[in-house]
């Protein structure tokens, strides 16, 4: 065998190691007390924290891309874009299919240029993940400028209340 094909196999060893540690530290962590009341509700089962080492890679990659319940709604909202977390998830399912569809086609371009057959599997797939991630920078850069143009007009809207107040306007009217 020659030098990288030893390396990448040491490298592959060393990550595959370091996921299994991770993943049975996460699944034999104590629950914190959202998830102890949340089982007593029977909204969660204890077997649902053994997720794995696959598990435990995922879980870093499914909140960033789906965000629904930790503020997903929130930067939706800063975003100003219309429809909601619904409407976020049909885009959702374009930017994804579009970069599985562009994978798909880069990897057919690979495997005819001569790349291994394994490349028909993985770059569809990286496509659709680098496509999801590109849309969740777009919503927060959206968001970001939006926060911006409101920051920047909250002077002369500030002043404006000022001035109806000064007229005599209530607040609620002004």
């Amino acid at each position: 065998m020659n030098s990288p094909v030893v390396g990448a196999l040491l490298g592959l060893a060393a990550m595959t190691g370091t996921l299994v540690i991770v993943g049975r530290l996460r699944a034999t962590a104590a629950p914190n007390l959202a998830e102890r009341v949340a089982m007593h509700r029977g909204l969660r089962t204890p077997r649902s924290r053994e997720v794995g080492p696959v598990g435990t890679y995922l879980a870093l990659l499914v909140p960033r891309v789906l965000r629904s319940g930790d503020g997903g709604g929130d930067r939706l909202a800063q975003a100003g874009r219309a429809g909601g977390l619904a409407r976020m998830r049909v885009d959702q399912m374009t930017w994804g299919g579009l970069g599985l569809i562009a994978g798909a086609g880069l990897a057919a371009w690979a495997v005819l240029g001569g790349a291994t057959p394994f490349a028909m599997v993985l770059l569809p797939a990286l496509g659709a993940v680098l496509a999801l991630l590109l849309l969740d920078r777009r919503i927060s850069a959206q968001a970001k400028r939006r926060r911006a143009r409101i920051e920047e007009q909250l002077p002369d809207v500030a002043e404006l209340l000022a001035f109806a107040v000064a007229a005599g306007e209530s607040i609620v009217p002004a």
